[in-house]
């Protein structure tokens, strides 16, 4: 009879294993996604500061953006994802430029979702 008793909770086991793990699994899951996002946020964060900074220098409009894009390491950015206020780029003393960049991060498992749209903006006053 102790034989029949260790077989059956081997096969509890087994029960309860495949009963959790996807649960575990879409946890899992779901902290890297959050931590994928989290990453992007941070990077296009640091990008607007850096074309917000390029704008407040003097640089012009497409000049701020490309150097947007080029600070944000790993996301993927585009030109076309990046806005500038003033749109022309000019800045005068005193004044304020800003830099805003809308991103879509798509996540890898679709159970949790389809993606999710970011936004970053930095302002800065121009020098002079």
């Amino acid at each position: 009879m102790t034989t029949n008793l260790r077989s059956d909770q081997r096969g509890a086991a087994a029960v309860e294993l495949a009963l959790v793990l996807p649960v575990l699994l879409l946890i899992l899951a779901g902290i890297i996604e959050f931590g994928r996002g989290y990453h992007e946020k941070i990077s296009m964060t640091h990008a607007a500061r850096e074309g917000a900074r390029a704008l407040a220098v003097g640089k012009t409009a497409s000049v701020a953006e490309a150097t947007a894009v080029g600070a944000a390491t790993g996301v993927g950015l585009t030109t076309a994802e990046v806005s500038t206020v003033p749109a022309s780029g000019t800045c005068t003393p005193g004044s304020t430029v800003t830099v805003e960049i809308n991103h879509r991060l798509d996540f890898f498992i679709q159970l949790i979702g389809d993606g999710v749209d970011l936004t970053s903006k930095a302002s800065m006053r121009c020098g002079g």
